[in-house]
């Protein structure tokens, strides 16, 4: 039975940073704020077939999201990886791609605010001890 990969596998990116939660968010933030926008320069990048540029812009999101827990992008820039060696340029289309990484953004950005959201009730709760 062929199961897709999850969108973000918080167990296994918090063994990544050894438990440490607050350091996941941060990273996830990071993450975050570096690729939120991706979409539009990699659909400019197609259009002017500057695929060098695209290859290793993938290629460098498949190695973060890979280290962070974000199983369907890792899967999905290496597909993608493939795609634009074997492909011609004007045949190459990243909707799919950018699919995949908008939702892991999403994902993401709503583990990490709640996370803080949590971390910040904590904290108003033990003011109040």
């Amino acid at each position: 039975m062929n199961q897709d990969p999850v969108i973000f596998d918080v167990d296994f990116a918090l063994r990544q940073f050894s438990g440490n939660e607050s350091l996941l968010v941060k990273m996830l933030g990071k993450f975050n704020e570096q690729y939120e926008g991706v979409e539009e320069t990699l659909v400019s990048d197609i259009r002017l077939q500057n695929l060098d540029a695209v290859r290793q812009q993938v290629h460098t999101i498949k190695g973060v999201s890979g280290n962070l827990g974000m199983s369907a992008l890792h899967q999905a820039s290496r597909d993608f990886e493939a795609q634009i060696k074997s492909e011609a340029p004007e045949t190459l289309n990243c909707n799919q791609y950018i699919a995949v990484l908008k939702q892991t953004l999403a994902t993401t950005n709503e583990y990490a605010n709640t996370c803080l959201l949590y971390t910040s009730d904590a904290a108003d709760d033990s003011l109040r001890v």
